[in-house]
Parts: structure tokens; C-alpha cells; sequence
């Protein structure tokens, strides 16, 4: 924070007085709103400097197209952070929602999402040549690797979490690799945004501004237009992206040679990758990252991908059972009432004990969280607890924190999944460090987001510090 601040000053030449944290998205890097004295930026605490690299990178050769994105003002000497133009807080998503009646759109949001399609080909195809593809933090390009990565981020987040177990994994990689080998197949000549869709797009002032793209790479022209129409949170109706499908491929064949029939039939698996993808994100973010927001992705979501393996033309009998069986999981947690209690605690192991089973059964586990950086060394941090957003930032900045939880969150998923698959009552979970106050605190609270988040009707959570 003490970065941002001296990158504010020496920028303004003002202190900031209001620092006002802002809304994370699916990556690590912690955002602020800076404002004093009627001027304003958003600072941006970037932990990998690689992903800040291929942001800022990206940034200055779109401006150089005139592209609308946001201006960056300055830029720390280490790269991990730097402070870029306020764009408000209208998303494209939200102003849409206001727009819209169930699957009605105003005449003006279609025309917005018409805007945004050919701004797209602006990114894919005009300033393809001046990107430096070595920026690319991830993959260079859409290929092999990146496909069997989504697909298995699928597989792992989605699958091994709603139904694990449920679906044959060896039938299931050869319907991924029926896919993969599908996919390739089409020329990766274009910049590939990746992330393009409703809550990446900004209105500012009457006009469209774009961001998070510092995962591009090269790909095909079909993904980032799917990503856009098939956005689960959108909820578009199938018309609507039949007509939006015509305006996007009419603007792009004004700019390069564009084979219509083989791009339409390729679409649909292009659409379904995505929609994979972003399932996998749904249950890593929502479930695991404890980021509930991301949960309301997940019925659309699905359904959207079973309308598009349908659509493939490909044979892909496991993936589709997969997820048949998904939507039962899903359908049958939404009707659940709740049939099972987990007691979770927080405790210090200095001060007091480990918490007693108020059930009595004796089933379920203490974790030992003095593993983990201990936050109470840090002085700024003596009267924050695990529930404050700064210490929060310090545990997560840790990788071993991040693997620990995985574990922890994988031990109670399996059992709380065979307990109320076995109609146990109640179960008991407590996690302890050296003063009760900062990393055990930290680790319930996800704990309790993540059992929550995932059977949000089946389990009742009683929660309790020490």
C-alpha cells in the first residue's frame, strides 16, 4: 500500500485521501480506488510480476492503436504495482441488466453489445501484429497445452467437486482429446483476449473501455465472441446470439479473409471450451476460493454447455453424462434441506484448548494452522483478526497457505460428502494456531465459505472463534 501511495504522490503530487478497496475478480492482485482533491486512479497491487508485464505491455500497444483501454500513469521500480485511470464502476453486465426484461433486451443494449462485438475485432485483428507475444504470462498461444488445461481445470474444479467420482475419467480424456484434436485444427493467426466478456467491459462516459486482457495469446477468432455471448451471468437468449454471431462475422470480414461456413461450424466447440473453462472457474473461485458470486454461473452455465456439445457435432458420450450428471447434483442440492451440521471452530493453541464436540460422536479433524505465516510478528497487524482484509492479503500472498487450505478443504469436502451421503448428523472442525486470533481465524472462515458455498441447502454451519 505504501507503493501506491508514493506512486499517487509523485503522479498528483497529492496524498490520497480516500483509498477505497474494490471488488477482486478471479485473480490475485488486490485493486484500490485513490482519490484527493477532485482527481482519482486505481492502484493495482500485483503479486506476479510476469501478469503485470504482459498487462502493462499490452496496455501501451493498444493505446498506440487507439484503442480504448485505460492509460497508465506510473509504475513502481519492481513492477508489482502501478496506477491506471479510473474507468467509474458502470460494467457492461450491470448497465445490460438494467436494460433488459427476463430474455427482452432494449433495442439500445443490443446495439451496446453489437459495439462491443466489433470493438473485439479492433483487438483481434488490427493490432494483432503489435503485440509482443513474449509478454504472454500463461501460453503464447491458444493451442494443445492450453486446451487440455482448461478442460482438466474442468474436470478437477467442476466435476471432482459436484460429483466426484462419478464419471469415467479415462472415457472422459478421450472425449477432451476428440475435442483438443477438433480444435487445433483451426489457423491461431489473432490475438486471443481471452477473458472478453460483460464484466471485463466498462462504460465511461457514453463509451466503451476494456480491461483484463493481460491473459491474451494467439488463437482463433471464434473464442473471445463466445466468451462474450455465452457469458453464463449474461444469460443471452439464442436469438439474440444468432443475431450478434451475423454482426460479428460481418465486421470481421471487412478486415481479413474470413471462410464463413468453416468459422460457423467450428464455433460451437469454441463455445463449449470456454464455457468449461468457466464452469471450472465457478467451482474454483466459488467453492474452493470461497468467491460465492461466481456460484450464480453455475445452472446457465451448465446449460449452456450441454446445448453446445449437442452443437459440436462431435461424439463425446462421457463428458455429456458428465454433465447430465452434473445438473442432477446441482438440481438436488438447489431442493436439499439442510441434513447435516458441521461445528467449526477456530481456537488458540497458546490460550486454550482444543475445542470439545458439542455432538459427542467424535467425528472430524483438528488442523494445525502454526504451519503457516504467522501475521501476530507483524506489529500493524496486532488488533486485526482473520476476518480483516489486511491480514488476509498477508496469508494469501503465501503459497504454502494456499496448499494447505487446498488439503484441509479436500479432507472435509470427502467427508462431508460421505456423511451425507451415509445421513450422518453432525460434524466437527476445528482449526487452531498459536493466539487464536489471525491464521486460524483466516483458515475457518474459508473453510466455512467453501462447505457453505457448496452445499449452501444440504449443510448448516455453526461457526465459532475463539
Amino acid at each position: 500500500m505504501q507503493a501506491l501511495r508514493k506512486l499517487f504522490r509523485n503522479h498528483f503530487g497529492i496524498e490520497p485521501e480516500k483509498v477505497v478497496p474494490l471488488k477482486q475478480d478471479g485473480s490475485t492482485r488486490q485493486l484500490y480506488r485513490m482519490s484527493a482533491d477532485g482527481v482519482s486512479a486505481v492502484g493495482v497491487d500485483g503479486s506476479n510480476p510476469a501478469e503485470n508485464a504482459a498487462f502493462l505491455g499490452f496496455t501501451r500497444a493498444f493505446r498506440n492503436h487507439g484503442l480504448p483501454v485505460p492509460e497508465i500513469f506510473a509504475v513502481s521500480g519492481d513492477s508489482l504495482c502501478y496506477l491506471e485511470e479510473d474507468l467509474g464502476d458502470v460494467l457492461l453486465q450491470d448497465w445490460i441488466r438494467e436494460r433488459r426484461t427476463g430474455n427482452d433486451f432494449t433495442p439500445e443494449a443490443t446495439a451496446m453489445y453489437k459495439r462491443a462485438l466489433r470493438e473485439l475485432t479492433r483487438f483481434q485483428i488490427d493490432a494483432r501484429d503489435a503485440i509482443d507475444y513474449g509478454l504472454c504470462y500463461q501460453y503464447p498461444s491458444f493451442a494443445d497445452e492450453t486446451i487440455t488445461g482448461d478442460l482438466h481445470y474442468f474436470r478437477d474444479k467442476f466435476l471432482g467437486t459436484l460429483i466426484p467420482g462419478k464419471v469415467n475419467p479415462f472415457k472422459l480424456e478421450m472425449d477432451f482429446t476428440m475435442l483438443r484434436h477438433f480444435l487445433v485444427q483451426e489457423p491461431r493467426d489473432y490475438f486471443l483476449y481471452r477473458d472478453f466478456q460483460s464484466r471485463n467491459i466498462m462504460i465511461h462516459n457514453g463509451e466503451l473501455h476494456f480491461i483484463d486482457y493481460q491473459s491474451g495469446r494467439r488463437g482463433a477468432l471464434q473464442y473471445d465472441p463466445a466468451s462474450l455471448l455465452y457469458d453464463a451471468r449474461a444469460g443471452l437468449p439464442e436469438d439474440l446470439r444468432e443475431e450478434l454471431i451475423e454482426t460479428y462475422i460481418a465486421e470481421a470480414s471487412r478486415k481479413t479473409r474470413l471462410d464463413v461456413e468453416r468459422w460457423k461450424a467450428y464455433f460451437p466447440a469454441f463455445a463449449l471450451v470456454r464455457v468449461l473453462q468457466a464452469l471450472g472457474a465457478f467451482g474454483n473461485l466459488g467453492w474452493w476460493q470461497g468467491k460465492a458470486d461466481f456460484l450464480r454461473g453455475i445452472r446457465p452455465g451448465l446449460e449452456n454447455a450441454g446445448f453446445l456439445a449437442r452443437r459440436t457435432g462431435l461424439s463425446m458420450p462421457e463428458l455429456e453424462r458428465g454433465l447430465d450428471k452434473a445438473v442432477e447434483a446441482f438440481t438436488r442440492e438447489e431442493e436439499s434441506s439442510a441434513r447435516l451440521t458441521v461445528h467449526l471452530f477456530s481456537f488458540s493453541y497458546h490460550f486454550g484448548t482444543v475445542p470439545t464436540d458439542p455432538a459427542g460422536n467424535g467425528g472430524g479433524f483438528v488442523f494445525d494452522c502454526r504451519c503457516l505465516p504467522n501475521p501476530g510478528r507483524v506489529p500493524e497487524f496486532a488488533d486485526l483478526t482473520g476476518k480483516d482484509l489486511p491480514v488476509q492479503n498477508y496469508i494469501q500472498k503465501s503459497p504454502e497457505a494456499g496448499r494447505f487450505l487446498e488439503h484441509v478443504m479436500r479432507v472435509c469436502h470427502h467427508a462431508v460428502e460421505s456423511y451425507l451421503e451415509n445421513e450422518y448428523t453432525d460434524i466437527y472442525i476445528a482449526l487452531g494456531c498459536t493466539g487464536g486470533q489471525h491464521r486460524s481465524v483466516y483458515c475457518a472462515e474459508r473453510v466455512a465459505r467453501f462447505i457453505g458455498n457448496r452445499w449452501p441447502r444440504s449443510v448448516e454451519i455453526n461457526l465459532h472463534h475463539a
